[in-house]
């Protein structure tokens, strides 16, 4: 009984071994950074990479790609309604709300996703699909003191709200430099990172994110809002306080 149990544990490590040797790439090896996450969502059938075997970490991923990673963790796999491999997930996502109805034609869809494109995508599948609560006021307010970029961020007052729950539920972060640079693009590395948070996020766990380790920044609250805003505008150029 010892012996076949035995034989069972080392035929399930050798098989395991084989599968995830079969999902390996070609430009994806063991000591880079995204490595054990990629994988992982290779395995769940959440990113896939390219018929040369190869992922492309350092790629711009576009709006078609991105919004399917969302929907994949939300809703799993949608087949196609026409010609356009994305078409399914993109009528998901109308049909759901988490992006507004033909705002993914198919001549913006293979277009690189912005990173403030990209938080909103995320806290409307999280809000209208996952149904996950909202982060406390404070909370979003200690996130945004994190923002060294923050003017930036306010510029787009659409889409502002949507970064600063992002980085009050620890979906995001910003750069070695504290900027979170709305306007950038995502590479598939970086895609991988903020999907693995959401699944996350999806299975009840809270992402541990201490805002006191990290340098603040003077934001002055005496600025109008705007709509129905987290914060107000700050009147005065956002000054980064030494970390």
């Amino acid at each position: 009984m010892k012996k076949a149990l035995i034989l069972s544990i080392a035929f399930i490590m050798l098989f395991s071994q084989t599968a995830f040797a079969d999902t390996s790439y070609s430009d994806v090896s063991k000591d880079d950074w995204y490595y054990d996450t990629v994988m992982e969502l290779t395995e769940k059938e959440i990113f896939k990479g390219y018929k040369d075997g190869t992922f492309k970490p350092d790629a711009k991923i576009s709006r078609g790609e991105f919004l399917a990673l969302v929907v994949r963790i939300i809703a799993g796999e949608r087949e196609p309604i026409n010609d356009y491999w994305y078409s399914g997930y993109i009528k998901y996502a109308e049909d759901m709300e988490i992006i507004p109805e033909l705002l993914y034609s198919v001549e913006i869809a293979d277009e690189v996703i912005s990173r403030k494109e990209m938080a909103e995508m995320c806290e409307k599948a999280i809000d209208k699909v996952l149904n996950l609560e909202m982060p406390e006021s404070d909370i979003v307010v200690k996130a945004a003191e994190t923002i060294a970029d923050l003017q930036e961020v306010l510029k787009d007052r659409k889409r502002a709200d949507f970064i600063l729950m992002a980085y009050a539920r620890g979906l995001l972060q910003g750069d070695d430099k504290y900027n979170f640079n709305p306007n950038d693009g995502m590479t598939r590395a970086e895609a991988a990172t903020v999907i693995s948070r959401m699944l996350k996020l999806k299975a009840g766990e809270k992402l541990e994110v201490n805002f006191d380790k990290l340098p603040s920044i003077i934001i002055d609250c005496t600025g109008p809002v705007e709509d129905d805003s987290l914060i107000p505008i700050p009147e005065e150029p956002v000054v980064p306080k030494s970390p």
